[in-house]
Parts: structure tokens; C-alpha cells; sequence
């Protein structure tokens, strides 16, 4: 192979040396002729420069032609000479032709001849570039949307799925799940924080990692390490749950596992905690995708603290905000729910209400103050003496009711004597004044076979409560409903 350094290249296939020398030496400084004699190059390899002209013997414009086409389809474009040798006839001149050569040159090769051709092939080869080129910036521009494309598709599915969710779990768990779509993600792990009124974090852990498992560890003082930068000489206040992730299971990658990314929370300007991501990408974010994942995190602190302001309102809806106690309407709605349950399932049902004894005197001797705080007191008393599966709400005033499901009368009654008897041994303090309160109780009861509704259960129980107060107060009452003797308890002294 022989060649000269040009600026454009042609290719010899099967050229004589007198063939070569002359187009060679016709060619000029503007190109370089490469040849070959009786084999063809690995058109494939990368550092095959393409030619601006082809050159052929008839022999090897034959054996060329012949190639498959998946091996020659690139060189399609790229104009075909055939230069004839002395003595050559027309059926090869025709032949020429069939084979794909657009210019036939016969002998002697002069420069009048050859320079038309370089100068088409010139022409060909510039435009064949720019056509490359362009195809280039398309086929790149076209790359460039798609992803711009799959990133907003994206963004679209993560604003919308975790908008629908109103808990931090669910929140989370469709958080990880649509990150996947940017990149791959192993492993989503939260901290959400928030200073209450001592001044101290509230800190909860959101581990995706049984609480069992032995990755639990790594992860949780993996976040308590980011919750402390963030909240930089606070005391932090940690509760932990489990996380499970869709498609892990029991599976929880170790953060060795992987690479993390530990990216905050942000809610207008207020940090709310942080997710720790782990993935094992071996590559950086592109730009787009670091963009994307920018205003996921964004929307993802500004819909946990929605999701937080609504269980909040919740809870202020269902609450008593004085003493942490249900409230009434949502008393009432339980209620509904227990009787409902008792009819289906023929299970006793009880219900207790409680009244605070001469508690107009605590308002009208130490101040209303004094009032809220004895109030708060009982509540924390009734909370210590019922059960888990028990049911407490304020029900007006000094008033409290508690729902007993799964209970008969006589249990009932025997849980009002020992709230009765532990409301009057809590010791309240208003200043320097010390003193105790009594209640009085009022019992009523469905039991396994009986029928009623939520107005007479509570009914029967205002009524039980009523004799109580009548009978002297810190009483104990049973409603049974018209016997001779209702069960009573009382404490005298």
C-alpha cells in the first residue's frame, strides 16, 4: 500500500503502477491516494477515513461488487471510476457501468481527464459531509428531546403520584418508586424533623430495613448522623419505623452497598429532614437529570409537609386540644361504628360516662386556669386506667365518655369503680393549695343478645349518671334499665 498525506482521500482497488502513479501525480496537493492491490480493507474499522473517490480495475470493481451489502452500504454515495486498461472493449465499458461505476476513464489518463472527475468527486464528498453532519445534529438533537422528554414524563409521574398520598409512608414508598424511572435507586431512606416546644428535634427515622434485620443500625445512625448537621447543637428526639419498599421485601442493601446520596427537604425555607438514596450507578448525573431530581426533592418536602399539616388538621378535627382526648363528634362516629359492630357480631358493648364532682368550685375559687389543668389531670387518669382497646373522649364541660367494646356490665362496672377510686386519689395542685376531686359514673351496657342504638346507649348511661350525682355524687352507677335494685358503688366517709 503506498500513499501520500492529503487532504482528501482516494481509494485504489487493483490499480496498475503506471494507474497509480498517474492519478497520483494528477491529483495535487488537495488529496492522497491510498491503494490496495489484490485484497479490501476492513471497511468497519474506525480508522478508515471515508474516500471523496473510488478507483477500480475492472477486476476488482467485480470482486467489489460482489461484497455483501451490509459491508458496503456506508460507500454507496461515494462515486466509482473504472480505469480501463490498453486495448479494453466496449462489453467492459458496459459492464463498467452495470457494476456501479458512474465514470469510465480509457487510456492515456490525462489531466483533462482526471480533473473533472476529482473536482465532481470534490464537490460529492463536501456534500456528503454536510449531509452527515446535519444527520449528526439531528440524530444528536432528537437523543437531546427524548430525554428532555423522558425527564419531564418523569417529573410529571413523581409530582402526581406522591400528591395523591396523605401519609410519610406512602409518600416515601412512591417516591423511591418513581425515582427509579430517573435512575437506578437501591435503596430510599428518610429523616423528617421538627422542633417542638421544649426546644428538642422530634427526629423520625424512616428505615427501609426490618427493624430486625441487620441493616437496620447502619441506616438509622446513618440518618441521625444528617439530622444532627442539620439541626447543628440540637437535641434530637428519634423515633424509628420500618420502611418496606415495593420490591424489596426483606432485601435491605447495606449503604456500602452502593453510593449515597444524602439530599435535604425543603419547605419554602423551613428544613424538614433529608432522604439518604443509595444506587449503583457508576456515573454522575447528567445535567438534566440532576435538574429533575432537584425539583423531585423540592416537591417531595413541600407534599410531606402538606401530608404532615393535614394529619394535623386531622387531628385537631378529631381531638380535644385541651386535654388530648377525643372529642365529641368523633365520639359520636365511633360510637355508630361499635353498635354497628355489636349487632353483627352479638359481642357486649359498654359505655361509661364520667362527670367531674362540684368542678364549678374549682373555676370559682382558683380560676378557670386551675380549671384547665384538673381537667388535663383527669384525662391523663382515665387514659392510665383503661385498656389499649378502650376509647376515651371529652364530652362536654367536665364531662368524659368512654367506649368499652367486647365488655358485659359487671367488667364495665368494675372499670368505672377503679376510675372512680383513682380520680379521687389524684392529688391537685393550684399553688400552694392542695386538694382532690371526685367523679361520679354512669354505666350502660348492650349485651350478647340485645338490640339498640347509639342515642339510647348513651341514654341509659346519662341516666346511670344522673342517679349517681343524685345519690351523692362519687357513685358509681349501672343503668338496668328498670330493676328493682340497679348495682351501685359508692365511697363514704
Amino acid at each position: 500500500m503506498r500513499y501520500a498525506n492529503k487532504k482528501y482521500t482516494i481509494w485504489g482497488f487493483g490499480l496498475s503502477q503506471n494507474q497509480a502513479d498517474t492519478v497520483g501525480g494528477f491529483a495535487g496537493s488537495m488529496y492522497r491516494l491510498r491503494t490496495w492491490d489484490n485484497e479490501f480493507p476492513d471497511f468497519s474499522h474506525q480508522d478508515m477515513e471515508p474516500p471523496c473517490l473510488i478507483c477500480f480495475s475492472l477486476e476488482r470493481a467485480r470482486a467489489f461488487a460482489a461484497l455483501p451489502r451490509m459491508e458496503t452500504a456506508h460507500l454507496e454515495m461515494i462515486p466509482k471510476t473504472l480505469l480501463l486498461h490498453e486495448g479494453y472493449s466496449l462489453q467492459e465499458v458496459e459492464e463498467a457501468l452495470d457494476l456501479g461505476c458512474g465514470v469510465v476513464l480509457r487510456p492515456p489518463f490525462t489531466a483533462e481527464r482526471l480533473d473533472p472527475v476529482l473536482r465532481r468527486a470534490t464537490e460529492t464528498a463536501a456534500l456528503h459531509k454536510d449531509i452527515l453532519n446535519m444527520t449528526r445534529e439531528i440524530s444528536l438533537e432528537r437523543e437531546l428531546l427524548e430525554n428532555k422528554n423522558e425527564t419531564l414524563d418523569f417529573l410529571v409521574n413523581f409530582l402526581t403520584s406522591t400528591t395523591e398520598q396523605l401519609d410519610e409512608k406512602e409518600v416515601l414508598r412512591t417516591a423511591y418508586a418513581s425515582l427509579g424511572k430517573l435512575f437506578p435507586v437501591q435503596s430510599l431512606n428518610a429523616v423528617l424533623t421538627h422542633e417542638n416546644d421544649e426546644g428538642s428535634i422530634d427526629t423520625e427515622l424512616y428505615i427501609a430495613a426490618p427493624k430486625d434485620h441487620v441493616q437496620y443500625l447502619a441506616w438509622r445512625s446513618l440518618l441521625l448522623e444528617a439530622a444532627s448537621a442539620q439541626n447543628p447543637g440540637k437535641t434530637l428526639m428519634p423515633s424509628s419505623m420500618s420502611l418496606q419498599l415495593p420490591g424489596l421485601d426483606k432485601l435491605a442493601p447495606s449503604p456500602a452497598d452502593g453510593h449515597t446520596f444524602t439530599l435535604p427537604l425543603v419547605a419554602g425555607t423551613e428544613k424538614i429532614g433529608c432522604v439518604i438514596l443509595l444506587t449503583n450507578m457508576n456515573r454522575n448525573l447528567n445535567r438534566d437529570q440532576g435538574l429533575a431530581l432537584d425539583s423531585a426533592m423540592r416537591h417531595l418536602g413541600l407534599t410531606l409537609k402538606n401530608v404532615q399539616r393535614f394529619q394535623q388538621m386531622c387531628h385537631y378535627a378529631d381531638y380535644d386540644s385541651l386535654t388530648g382526648t377525643h372529642n365529641r363528634r368523633n365520639f359520636e362516629e365511633r360510637l355508630i361504628d361499635e353498635v354497628r359492630r355489636h349487632s353483627r357480631y352479638k359481642l357486649p358493648l359498654s359505655l361509661v360516662m364520667l362527670d367531674l364532682d362540684h368542678f364549678k368550685k374549682v373555676n370559682d375559687t382558683w380560676g378557670h386556669i386551675a380549671g384547665d389543668r384538673v381537667l388535663q389531670s383527669a384525662a391523663r387518669v382515665i387514659e392510665k386506667t383503661i385498656r389499649g382497646s378502650d376509647y376515651c373522649a371529652r364530652y362536654g364541660g367536665e364531662e368524659f365518655v368512654i367506649i368499652l367494646p367486647h365488655t358485659d356490665k359487671e367488667s364495665a362496672t368494675l372499670l368505672a369503680e377503679r376510675l372512680r377510686t383513682a380520680m379521687a386519689a389524684q392529688q391537685q395542685e393550684v399553688g400552694s393549695a392542695r386538694f382532690s376531686i371526685s367523679c361520679s359514673l354512669g354505666v350502660a351496657c348492650l349485651d350478647e343478645a340485645g338490640e339498640g342504638s347509639p342515642h339510647a346507649l348513651i341514654s341509659d348511661a346519662d341516666a346511670a349518671l344522673y342517679e349517681a350525682k343524685a345519690g351523692g355524687r362519687n357513685k358509681v352507677v349501672c343503668n338496668t334499665k328498670g330493676a328493682e335494685n340497679p348495682m351501685a358503688h359508692a365511697a363514704h366517709g
